[in-house]
């Protein structure tokens, strides 16, 4: 575990501070430390065939191999931006896999169990609030402006609306039609 929090902070020291035009030393010991990864996982995919696939976690190391493979390549060529985006996504799904060493930890492991429940909970209150949400958009927009063309900037704008009234921002001004400075 220890390991694995020095590969994240070297990660994430290449990420900030060293991803520039020029590839360094310190990149290329980040590179062997990600192809030591993947050849754990072929050697694990190697003994368990098919079933490998069955745990997500294994996916998810997958995912993090191919995201870094492509942030990596892509520094060869003229999208260095691109590079940073997809190098700091992949730093996100290397930061997740924390959640597996954790969930072996007798103390973290039951809260992260728990917090998994709580957003399965979440979902289904979020189900419920979005038949509220967008009746409610649509219903709105539908009276305070009728006979909209139909766009894409208006099925952005019946979405903006109620989406900020959740946040207490309610357009007084916009819905009122006054200008309070």
């Amino acid at each position: 575990m220890i390991w694995y929090f020095a590969f994240l902070i070297l990660f994430a020291y290449v990420l900030v501070f060293e991803l520039g035009d020029t590839v360094t030393t310190t990149q290329y010991v980040l590179l062997a430390w990600v192809v030591t990864m993947l050849l754990e996982e072929i050697r694990q995919m190697a003994r368990h065939h098919m079933k490998y696939f069955t745990n997500g976690w294994n996916v998810l190391d997958i995912l993090t191999i191919v995201l870094f493979s492509i942030g990596f390549g892509l520094r060869y060529t003229d999208h260095l931006n691109a590079s940073r985006v997809v190098l700091a996504i992949d730093f996100v799904t290397f930061v997740l896999r924390l959640n597996h060493i954790f969930y072996v930890h007798n103390i973290l492991g039951p809260k992260l169990k728990m917090i998994r429940q709580m957003f399965r909970d979440l979902l289904y209150f979020l189900v419920i609030m979005a038949v509220f949400f967008f009746s409610y958009a649509i219903s709105s927009y539908a009276i305070l402006y009728p006979d909209s063309p139909f766009t894409w900037e208006t099925v952005r704008q019946i979405l903006r609306r109620p989406y900020w009234h959740l946040y207490g921002e309610l357009f007084l001004e916009e819905t009122e039609g006054k200008n309070y400075e």
